[in-house]
């Protein structure tokens, strides 16, 4: 569905129909940044940028230096930088059961498909991953269904759209001053991170900091990129997967994930190719590459896929945006995240 803030025009109730997509420029300023940091997480650190391992191993009591500076700058820039108009205010019927289950769902996904969105979404897909697609092809399914299933529409302000346009969405209202001031903030962070890479190479840097420095960096870039994105809106992902719904496709999530791997792919194809042929093995900033190993596409996978495909449904929030969200904005998002938290720390623990 694409908002319209006049809400005057009238949207065909009978045939759903495709947002058009945003212009280059736009495309330019809201994927770049967001999905650099994937690759630059990768470059700096030897990492991949999977946010429900990272809060995930956190909840679990494992509280490593690098994992808590990124969670710092993810988390820090969500409360200090993002403007309103970056977040989605949840609507009353978006209830605290809705937000406990699918919260929970996603915990349990993760911890037992290994990853989220952007874990197996992004990283994996841009290592060219087996596993990785089976999941994120498995979750998208399972996610329009639930969505479909579930009211979400309804739950997130959608439900009125097919007569009104924008009438039923409870978003912020846009400033677009403050989201290009966004836009600019995540260059510049990027351009940093890049800096930073180069005085590490060039030995300018220590290790140990810059390492925690990067790492600090790249979770703020994530987040900045959320809300420039749009990401940080539940309603864009539940309109992205009810493409049959009265009031339009909103098809613009499925332009940000291939933004996301048209700048990931060539970054992690370069790095694994150095690793298969003898080159170059150290990242930036750390002192060897940490990726996943795991090839197998088995039942505990796709379990995690299916539960975790029906919390987003459900909620339309992923780890990323939500754990952002709830600093940001807090409301619904903060029972979502204690129900993720706690629910994939209790499923790592029991199935290890």
């Amino acid at each position: 569905m694409q908002v319209r803030e006049s809400g005057a025009r009238k949207i065909n109730a009978q045939r759903p129909r495709v947002a058009p997509p945003p212009p280059a420029s736009s495309l330019q300023s809201n994927l770049l940044p967001p999905h650099s940091a994937a690759a630059g997480r990768l470059a700096l650190n030897g990492r991949v940028l999977g946010i429900s391992g990272i809060a995930g191993g956190l909840a679990r009591g494992s509280f490593d230096a690098p994992r808590i500076a990124f969670t710092a700058g993810l988390l820090g820039a969500g409360a200090l930088a993002l403007p309103a108009s970056a977040l989605q205010t949840l609507p009353a019927s978006f209830t605290l059961a809705r937000a406990l289950s699918a919260g929970a769902l996603v915990g349990v996904g993760s911890a037992l498909g290994g990853g989220c969105t952007s874990g197996h979404g992004i990283c994996g897909n841009a290592r060219l991953s087996g596993r990785s697609a089976a999941f994120t092809g498995v979750m998208m399914a399972c996610g329009a269904v639930a969505a479909a299933a579930s009211g979400a529409r309804a739950a997130v302000g959608l439900a009125g759209a097919a007569a009104t346009g924008a009438a039923g969405l409870a978003l912020a209202p846009h400033a677009a001053p403050a989201v290009g001031a966004v836009a600019a903030a995540a260059r510049l962070l990027a351009a940093a991170v890049g800096t930073l890479a180069a005085l590490a190479l060039a030995g300018r840097a220590r290790p140990a900091a810059g390492e925690l420095v990067s790492e600090a960096a790249v979770g703020g870039l994530f987040a900045l990129g959320l809300g420039v994105s749009g990401m940080l809106r539940p309603a864009k992902v539940i309109a992205f997967l009810t493409p049959l719904a009265p009031g339009g496709w909103d098809a613009s999530l499925g332009v940000v994930m291939a933004g996301a791997l048209a700048v990931s792919v060539p970054v992690f194809q370069r790095v694994l190719g150095k690793m298969r042929g003898g080159g170059a093995t150290k990242p930036a900033c750390a002192s060897c590459y940490s990726l996943p190993s795991k090839t197998a596409v088995d039942g505990r996978l796709l379990g995690g896929a299916v539960l975790f495909g029906a919390g987003w449904g459900v909620g339309g929030i992923c780890p990323g945006p939500g754990l952002v969200s709830a600093v940001a904005g807090g409301g619904a998002y903060v029972p979502w995240c204690a129900a993720f938290l706690a629910a994939h720390a209790l499923t790592s623990s029991v199935v290890g």
